[in-house]
C-alpha cells in the first residue's frame, strides 16, 4: 500500500525516467537497472536487456506459466517508452513508491 498520493508518485517517477533518460553518464548502471525494473513490471518479463546503441530492448516474456519467448522491441524514444509503461493500480503505485525510495528521490512527494 502507498502510503504517498497516487498523483505525487507519478509524477515523481515520470520525472525520474526523464532524468534517467538524459546524456548523464554518471547515472548509467543505475539508469538501466531502473529501466529493466519498469519494463519487467509492466510485460512480466523474466530477461530484460537493452542495446541503447541501436535502439533496442530485448525481453523474455511468458507465453504460459513454464515457457518463455525472446521478443525485441525497438525502441527510439526510450521515455516515451517508459513513460507508457507505467500503470496505475494499486500494486503497481506501491512498486514506483518503492522504487523512487530506493532511488532515493522521494523529495516533495509527501
Amino acid at each position: 500500500m502507498t502510503t504517498y498520493k497516487p498523483s505525487k508518485i507519478l509524477k515523481e517517477l515520470k520525472t525520474l525516467i526523464s532524468y534517467s533518460c538524459s546524456n548523464n553518464t554518471q547515472f548509467d548502471s543505475i539508469k538501466e537497472s531502473m529501466h529493466v525494473a519498469i519494463i519487467k513490471k509492466y510485460f512480466c518479463a523474466n530477461k530484460v536487456s537493452f542495446d541503447y546503441k541501436n535502439s533496442l530492448i530485448n525481453l523474455q516474456i511468458p507465453i504460459n506459466q513454464k515457457e518463455f519467448t525472446n521478443v525485441t522491441l525497438e525502441c527510439q524514444d526510450m521515455e516515451k517508452f517508459l513513460t507508457s509503461c507505467i500503470q496505475k493500480d494499486a500494486t503497481s503505485l506501491s512498486f514506483y513508491q518503492n522504487m523512487l525510495t530506493y532511488y532515493n528521490v522521494e523529495r516533495n512527494v509527501a
